[in-house]
């Protein structure tokens, strides 16, 4: 999906009179693979919030 929106942006910008590279398809290409793979090492833990007490209604007899 990534990779896909990558190339439709360098095809508009070619088409809008943009100069297009061996660089430019080369990060095109490789920028959505290389990002998949080394999202997992860039998460962060967060710790778990604490919403404080869970206030219910009691049913009243």
């Amino acid at each position: 999906m990534r990779t896909g929106l990558e190339v439709s942006v360098v095809v508009i910008g070619f088409l809008m009179g943009g100069v297009v590279g061996v660089g430019t398809l080369i990060y095109t290409l490789a920028i959505g693979p290389m990002v998949q793979a080394m999202l997992p090492y860039a998460i962060v833990e967060l710790p778990a919030r604490d919403t404080g007490p869970v206030l219910r209604a009691v049913p009243s007899d």
